[in-house]
């Protein structure tokens, strides 16, 4: 790579290259592309628990049962996951799958839209 215009790349592709590369890297980005392998887990584990209760909500021990599976799977390094945020997280994670069925019908690229579409497709309220 040239850089004779003070450090920066020279060329557009450069550029892009160089953008592509730190986007590759950045961990938040990486977690966005995969979906999350936390929210996976999470996404799972309150689905079960919510196939199990015919598709009820869950009460307060059900969120405790999701929040230590979540918290079996964490790095070391986070700060483990409470009930409360796992309840928030499926309540967010429930609002985007309700707003993809309405933009994107069932041509969703949403990582985790199928999935969602079986525990409530047939029950969300749009």
């Amino acid at each position: 790579m040239s850089h004779g215009n003070g450090g920066f790349p020279s060329s557009a592709s450069e550029r892009s290259r160089r953008v592509a590369s730190c986007a590759a890297s950045d961990p938040t980005q990486r977690r966005r592309r995969e979906g999350g392998l936390l929210e996976r887990v999470l996404i799972d584990a309150w689905g079960e628990i919510h196939l199990e209760l015919s598709r009820e909500n869950l009460k307060q021990k059900h969120w405790e049962e999701v929040a230590e599976t979540v918290r079996s799977k964490e790095d070391n390094g986070k700060t483990p996951k409470t009930d409360v945020q796992c309840k928030n997280r499926i309540d967010t994670v429930k609002k985007k799958y309700k707003q993809e069925k309405l933009t994107s019908g069932r041509s969703s690229s949403w990582v985790f839209f199928h999935k969602l579409d079986r525990l409530i497709g047939s029950t969300a309220k749009i």
